[in-house]
């Protein structure tokens, strides 16, 4: 599960790069779900033997997102709510198109024009807070999900927990320092 994230991740940021926004979503909800079945897993073994056994119905059942990922744990809650909004970017990604979609009105005497434009790339000058929003969303969810496998494996306390305290910390800056540009975009 831990190579399936990090493989995930890693998709879900190539599609960045290259401005696909929309195709990164399914790629982190993959990632977050790994995780969430590695961290059920630990307090539930079998889930790992219904897989092995690739008994389908067994391992879906007791997989489901909410088992995954109960809003009642910190540890997962938050991953929760991410897997609901890149599972409506994934299944209906209307906003994404409606942040495409351009239009404008104008009347000049009795003559009435209307302009429709559709950016047909999702990364465009006029959309640049989705794109930042987008990306740190990507990373903080990166985030969560890399703490979660540390609580799944028992990670002692140590250099890698501080590493990723530090990291946590540099995205709670630069959702700060960006605020206004993510929120000048809605």
């Amino acid at each position: 599960m831990l190579a399936s994230a990090y493989q995930e991740f890693t998709i879900a940021g190539g599609h960045l790069f290259r401005g696909h926004i929309s195709q990164a979503y399914g790629h982190i909800r993959r990632a977050i779900e790994g995780a969430g079945i590695a961290y059920l897993s630990k307090s539930k073994p079998e889930i790992g033997d219904y897989f092995r056994e690739n008994d389908r119905d067994r391992f879906r059942k007791h997989t489901t997102t909410k088992k995954i990922l109960p809003t009642t744990d910190p540890l997962t809650a938050q991953l929760y709510h991410s897997v609901d909004m890149a599972s409506s970017q994934v299944h209906n990604n209307f906003k994404s198109f409606a942040s495409r979609l351009k239009e404008s009105f104008k009347v000049e005497g009795t003559k009435y024009s209307f302009k429709y434009t559709l950016h047909i790339h999702e990364v465009y000058q006029e959309n640049l807070g989705y794109f930042l929003n987008a990306c740190l969303w990507n990373l903080r969810a990166a985030e969560r999900v890399f703490f979660l496998f540390a609580a799944s494996f028992d990670l002692p306390k140590g250099p890698w927990h501080q590493t990723h305290g530090h990291f946590r910390g540099e995205l709670d800056r630069l959702y700060r320092e960006l605020k206004d540009v993510i929120l000048g975009d809605e």
